[in-house]
């Protein structure tokens, strides 16, 4: 009995073989497939580029100088500090000239009040001069006495504003939004007019300068917005501004400089540092262009994923001009390709993909 059972078993089991084998092969193998937003990329004629290294520069650089002289009574202006526009970096000791304005405060109000009792002589002298009850010098002493005392009043005035001023000067305050470079001075030290009390940069915006070979000069335009990218800042781009084009350049090289001005959002970009400038030029060229997003940044470098057999290929690749939304990649990504622009951040080589939607 238990051999035909054994024999039923054997015959049942070759009989389901081939069903379970096809069964297995229907089964996904591998990774599941990633869902992903997808566009093509396209040919477009746009200016052509020109592809340059310079250096940031502080917008704006300053010396900041005492008004007046006098010994420093207090210091705020260390360096990396950031201070607002308006906000004080030092004050000198005032307490002579507070002394000063006090004094002559107090001459100002004598001098008004006895210009109050002329006016007040000089009108009754003139009403009775009228009625030719007094002789015309009496009339005429009250005037002169009237006007001299207005003259000294005016002088004092002139004196009381200028102590408000010597005041005033004894408060160094920032010129702008910037960061103390260095110090020059400290509390107890005595400055002159003129006598450094720190340099402050401007860098919410900064100036990038770059040397440009003659032959580019003459298709660069002024006002030309270009791309910046910087070494120490990978994966952040920054847009600049051309703002000055040098009319003297380096004989021994041939190049010219040039002045790009942009916003520095966070004050990110420091001086000193290296960009790579992409300016436009009035020559228009084609190239292939590409969504931004579709651009993944990795250890300073870009790459994107080209869809291929429904597998996500990455493909590294340069930028280049900029379209509005579209960015040129220099690489081996043809026009009509699709390359990846949503879930691009989670997929790796070869992963599988399930497209769910195109641009």
């Amino acid at each position: 009995m238990r051999g035909i059972w054994k024999l039923k078993a054997l015959v049942a089991a070759l009989l389901l073989a081939p069903a379970l084998a096809s069964w297995a092969a229907a089964q996904p193998k591998g990774p599941p497939a990633v869902p992903v937003v997808t566009a093509k990329a396209v040919s477009r004629n746009a200016a052509g580029v020109v592809n340059l290294v310079g250096t940031v520069y502080p917008y704006r650089v300053s010396e900041v100088a005492a008004q007046r002289s006098g010994a420093v009574k207090l210091f705020r202006a260390n360096e990396g500090r950031l201070f607002k526009k308006g906000e004080l970096l030092a004050r000198l000791d005032e307490k002579t000239t507070l002394i000063a304005l006090k004094a002559a405060r107090a001459k100002l109000g004598e001098a008004n009040a006895l210009l109050e009792k002329a006016e007040k002589d000089l009108k009754r002298t003139e009403s009775l001069y009228k009625k030719e009850t007094v002789p015309e010098k009496s009339y005429t002493d009250d005037l002169y006495a009237f006007k001299s005392q207005g003259f000294k009043v005016q002088v004092l005035e002139e004196e009381v504003a200028r102590l408000q001023d010597q005041l005033s000067k004894t408060e160094v305050k920032s010129p702008f939004v910037g960061y103390v470079a260095k110090e020059y001075t400290e509390v107890g030290q005595w400055v002159n007019p003129g006598g450094r009390i720190c340099r402050l940069l401007e860098i919410d915006k900064v100036k990038v300068r770059v040397d440009a070979p003659e032959r580019y000069v003459v298709v660069l335009k002024k006002r030309a917005r270009a791309q910046v990218t910087v070494d120490a800042l990978p994966g952040k781009t920054f847009v600049g501004v051309l703002d000055y084009i040098s009319p003297e350049g380096d004989p021994d090289a041939r190049t010219f400089p040039i002045i790009l001005v942009m916003d520095n959002p966070g004050m990110a970009l420091l001086p000193g540092m290296l960009v790579r400038v992409a300016l436009p030029t009035s020559q228009k060229k084609a190239g292939v262009f590409v969504p931004k997003d579709a651009l993944v940044a990795q250890s300073g470098a870009y790459f994107l994923y080209i869809i291929k057999s429904g597998k996500a290929v990455p493909v590294p690749v340069k930028m280049g001009r900029t379209l509005k939304e579209l960015v040129e990649v220099m690489g081996p990504v043809p026009a009509g390709a699709q390359v990846v622009v949503r879930g691009n951040e989670r997929l790796r080589p070869g992963q599988p993909v399930r497209i769910i939607g195109k641009r």
